[in-house]
């Protein structure tokens, strides 16, 4: 500024700076942080000492606070004492590494427990130096309760499946079968006592029982006065919430044995209801829907087990009698529901009874004359592989002199169809002889069970499989790409092979959902996981979603440049989709930002290195503009498909 003589201003200079840009910058923060505020997501900002240092609604929520109470607080009041140690060893990852997520049981204000999936994030100032960590939560509490749900129900089909075989084992031995169906009801139900309770004559008789029903074994009930008599009279499955007030139970029997609530099943044999099976428990109202199947499948076995002891008993008495009697023989085995098949020294088929042809799909002519291996079929072990005739149970208790049981064999018929037959083998000696004269085959049709079983082990695989897919898109889910990646990462390094892995995001997804809405952000990556899986062509790669709107390619055998060419090519489907996004930054539709990462493993390093190299290379894409893709330590642009919106 200039004066005059007389004090006038007569000259003034002045400069001008334009600051649109931090206005805009400041009014961008204040709607950011209103965002994270209000976000469905817990959010949090914590110092170097692990204090609470901002906290959003959402946090606060899921672990009962408000978000001021945990202002000043240290994140270590928020975590299981147990799970304590797990924390602080991710937080030195994160420290080491920048970014780590883990699973573990947080605490609430009320003390009760809570499963949370954490991300941990370092925090930087300008000259980038650790300052503290961003703290991303989420409540996964209904997600590990029906993983437990599961794991219990596997570990159920474990023990029902071990149960057959002890029961196997044990057959025909009616009572140590009953006393391992009664043993394992009560564990499958986790009653507080099983009974097998018999009818004879007017009383039901407890002929098998554990837990604390085991002391009162051979207790007789009027059958007109217990819940089990009605279960006999009706025929039906009788279910007692509370013996203090139902009418029909023995309520002085059930005071004596302690009990409050619990479930009949009848017992078949032939049609006829010879007994039931029943769980007790001192608690009302114990028992589920599930427990009821549980026991209805016990039953069921027990039930086969009083059929197969009475054809033990059949068949016993048929081979005491059989060196007096072949006549005989003759005439009582032809009642057996068991085939039953004499064959001579040199393996001829001499006699066989109406079961044999039944199941066989032979008559009697058919195999008169022949050997088991010379019959027109092909026949299968247990796990489809062939069953040599020189392994027949017949033809080894002929070389041996030694009996065989329950050896599986499949039989592919002439019609084309599979039958699957349980067979035994028993020699017959002439008195003082040490080689058999002969041996009696006995089998019996076991292909519903078979088929079963069968039914069994496809189920656990379709229910393997669905925990391994994300239920969202279809695509593998985290948990199959942590093991996929530590398989490869072994196999490979022995091979001192490349592993290359892509990481790909969504760019401004949130800002998609804020848009379109939550179904329509779900329809998105449904899409978007679509055309990128497909654009991963062979068979040992593997396409997974990684969380939320995050994406990972696993490429075995691929280096940098074959990756790149993948990721090219997803980029390039994902473009084709053309999904429209107005608040996207670099574009008006749906574009992605990957990172790329290869290696050759070695002992040295480990997986979780590759997954922060690659989510670097992500870091990295996105700093530079998203719409892109950068490896390692540099980026590799592809030119603009799409017109790039400001």
């Amino acid at each position: 500024m200039t004066i005059n003589a007389e004090g006038q201003v007569i000259r003034l200079f002045g400069t001008s700076q334009d600051i649109t840009d931090l206005v805009l910058a400041e009014t961008e923060l204040r709607e950011m942080s209103t965002a994270l505020a209000n976000a469905v997501e817990g959010i949090s900002r914590l110092d170097q000492h692990g204090t609470y240092i901002s906290v959003n609604q959402a946090y606060a929520n899921i672990v009962g606070y408000q978000p001021e109470e945990m202002v000043g607080m240290n994140w270590q009041k928020t975590v299981v004492p147990e799970d304590l140690e797990m924390m602080l060893v991710a937080y030195q990852k994160m420290l080491a590494g920048g970014r780590v997520e883990v699973e573990a049981r947080g605490i609430r204000k009320d003390g009760s427990i809570f499963y949370k999936q954490v991300v941990m994030v370092t925090a930087c100032d300008d000259r980038d130096r650790p300052i503290g960590h961003h703290c991303f939560m989420k409540d996964i509490t209904d997600r590990k309760q029906a993983e437990a749900a599961l794991q219990q129900e596997f570990e159920r089909q474990a023990v029902v499946i071990a149960t057959q075989q002890e029961i196997a084992i044990r057959n025909p031995n009616l009572d140590a079968v009953m006393a391992v169906i009664a043993e394992r009801t009560q564990d499958l139900t986790r009653a507080d006592g099983a009974v097998i309770e018999i009818v004879e004559g007017d009383e039901m008789v407890y002929r098998a029982a554990s837990g604390i029903a085991t002391s009162y074994l051979g207790l007789r009930l009027k059958v007109g006065t217990s819940l089990s008599g009605k279960c006999i009279a009706t025929g039906q499955i009788m279910i007692c919430e509370d013996s203090e007030t139902d009418a029909r139970v023995d309520l002085a029997a059930c005071q004596r044995i302690g009990l409050r609530s619990m479930v009949v099943v009848p017992l078949f044999y032939q049609g006829d209801r010879v007994g039931v099976l029943k769980v007790v428990s001192a608690i009302p109202s114990a028992f589920t829907e599930s427990d009821i199947q549980t026991l209805q499948l016990m039953a069921g076995f027990m039930a086969g087990s009083l059929h197969l002891a009475s054809e033990f008993d059949a068949k016993n008495s048929l081979l005491s009698q059989l060196q007096e009697s072949e006549e005989r023989y003759r005439s009582v085995i032809t009642t057996m529901t068991e085939g039953v098949v004499l064959q001579l020294a040199d393996g001829q088929i001499t006699a066989c009874n109406a079961s044999a042809e039944r199941i066989m799909g032979l008559t009697a002519d058919q195999m008169m004359g022949r050997t088991s291996v010379d019959l027109d079929w092909r026949t299968v072990g247990e796990d489809g592989s062939p069953f040599p005739g020189e392994q027949h149970p017949a033809t080894i208790t002929l070389r041996t002199g030694e009996a065989r049981s329950n050896v599986v064999m499949g039989i592919h018929k002439s019609d084309q169809t599979l039958t699957w037959i349980s067979i035994n083998s028993q020699p017959l000696f002439h008195l003082n002889q040490s080689q058999p004269y002969g041996v009696v085959t006995t089998f019996a049709d076991i292909t519903e069970r078979q088929e079963a079983e069968e039914i069994l082990k496809n189920r656990a695989e379709q229910e393997r499989l669905m925990a391994m897919t994300d239920g969202l898109t279809q695509v593998a889910n985290r948990r199959c790409f942590d093991e996929r990646l530590e398989s490869e990462w072994h196999r490979l390094m022995e091979g001192k092979q490349q592993l290359s892995l892509i990481m790909l995001d969504v760019d401004y997804f949130k800002r998609y959902n804020d848009c379109y809405g939550h179904q329509a952000g779900d329809i998105c990556l449904v899409k978007v996981a679509k055309a990128a899986a497909a654009a991963v062509k062979r068979s040992t790669d593997l396409f997974v979603r990684y969380g939320g709107e995050e994406f990972a390619a696993i490429l075995p055998n691929t280096d940098a440049a074959g990756a790149i060419a993948v990721a090219e090519s997803m980029r390039d489907a994902i473009g084709d989709l053309a999904i429209p996004h107005e608040q996207s930054e670099v574009s008006a539709i749906v574009t992605v930002s990957m990172g790329i990462a290869s290696i050759v493993p070695c002992c040295g390093e480990s997986p979780d290195e590759l997954i922060a190299t690659a989510d670097r290379a992500l870091y990295d894409a996105k700093r530079q503009g998203r719409d892109r893709y950068a490896c390692g330590a540099y980026q590799m642009t592809v030119p603009d498909v799409n017109p790039v919106v400001e």
